[in-house]
């Protein structure tokens, strides 16, 4: 599993238009209809904490283009929609899931499908820092994780609560929390 992402790294690094080309990495701009998608930023710091009140639109098109977010399975018959670190590729439109991340799914039927896609990679990570515990990138990846895990509701509630961030970042409001803590009470 973290051959997967050690290989990702290694082509990143050997070649600037390499991640175009690896199998479990996808840009946003190769589905169809992206140029309805809008793209936007929620910056992490250098301490790994996510920086809410400076989320932003990426409009520069140049920086659009060198977006990936990665599609990681464990096999490819693994149908389960898992999430590790990294950008997020989500959409929802008329009530479906677009994308490649997924929200719990509490009425599903199948156990596997009612967690979220980042506590559906939990037992991915674990296994990959067990295996590389002395890689240095483990750190960082767990770090993020572990903020990650912090702050999932509320990324999870920007992620289906779109409109209210398009708001923040149009001017029309000037505190994302509060905007989502408001729609959350009317929905």
């Amino acid at each position: 599993m973290f051959d997967t992402i050690l290989q990702i790294g290694k082509t990143f690094r050997s070649s600037p238009d390499g991640l175009k080309y690896h199998r479990y990495i996808k840009s946003p701009m190769q589905q169809r209809g992206w140029e309805d998608i809008r793209f936007l930023s929620l910056p992490v710091r250098e301490d790994l904490l996510f920086d809410f009140n400076a989320l932003t639109y990426i409009t520069d098109e140049n920086l659009k283009q060198k977006l990936f977010y990665l599609t990681f399975k464990t096999s490819d018959a693994d149908g389960l929609v898992k999430y590790l670190f990294g950008d997020i590729y989500y959409s929802i439109k008329d009530g479906k899931e677009g994308g490649y991340y997924r929200m719990p799914d509490l009425s599903n039927k199948q156990k596997a499908y009612r967690k979220g896609s980042f506590l559906r990679g939990d037992d991915d990570f674990t296994s990959i820092k067990k295996k590389f515990k002395d890689h240095k990138g483990i750190y960082l990846i767990e770090k993020f994780r572990e903020e990650f895990r912090k702050n999932l509701e509320l990324i999870e509630r920007l992620l289906k609560l779109q409109g209210g961030f398009i708001e923040y970042l149009d001017g029309k409001k000037s505190n994302l929390v509060e905007i989502i803590s408001e729609r959350l009470r009317i929905n």
